[in-house]
């Protein structure tokens, strides 16, 4: 599957903050973390809103 340089980018970030959340044992510092790729996913869905229903889409046609 294609992505966008954009998506590439998001993805290098929220690999890189999810190595630290396992690194990382303050509570206060991982719910920050965990923050922050919920808000990059986000972002990055937010980038292709089309490609995501029509995934979903997808995903309850192979269901039946």
């Amino acid at each position: 599957m294609l992505t966008c340089g954009k998506c590439d980018e998001i993805d290098n970030k929220i690999a890189r903050h999810s190595r630290l959340l396992s690194l990382v044992t303050d509570k206060i510092a991982r719910d920050g973390i965990a923050d922050l790729i919920e808000e990059m996913t986000t972002a990055k869905a937010a980038l292709h809103p089309n490609q995501r229903r029509s995934k979903l889409a997808l995903e309850r046609a192979n269901r039946r």
